[in-house]
């Protein structure tokens, strides 16, 4: 079957998704010295038992949205709707009005995808080298 003819992931979410992804989430914060990892809410995506994306969100004090701080999709599973669902999982649990994500000007597949799903380009809060994307909570663009 062609990647793009994969089912829909499964998705789970909270720290206890399973233990492959918080495996997974402590060795990312460990790498990156975030000790503030308990102030993230995780998802995951899960195709045939298997881990196969990622997603972890924060919401910085006195904002008006939620920040996407990764999502990351197994390689062999990007562009077969695992980012698309973790990101309405996202969405659907979040209270903000706002989701906002930045993407490294050079990550090509990342900029593609916050273009093509309604994501909005928001030139004010991007900086540099990074683009800051915007999704409606409520209206989905």
């Amino acid at each position: 079957m062609a990647a793009d003819q994969l089912p829909t992931a499964s998705i789970t979410t909270g720290l206890d998704a399973s233990e492959e992804l918080v495996s997974f989430l402590e060795r990312f914060f460990d790498e990156i010295n975030d000790d503030a990892a308990q102030a993230y809410t995780y998802a995951a995506a899960h195709r045939d038992g298997e881990l196969v994306g990622v997603a972890a969100t924060s919401t910085p004090a006195d904002a008006d949205y939620r920040k996407i701080a990764f999502l990351h999709v197994a390689e062999d599973h990007q562009c077969t709707g695992v980012a698309s669902a973790l990101v309405d999982e996202i969405r659907a649990g979040t209270e903000r009005d706002e989701l906002l994500a930045k993407a490294h000007v050079g990550w090509a597949k990342a900029n593609r995808f916050y273009r093509k799903t309604g994501w909005h380009l928001d030139r004010d809060r991007s900086s540099g080298m990074l683009n800051a994307y915007v999704l409606n909570c409520r209206t989905g663009n």
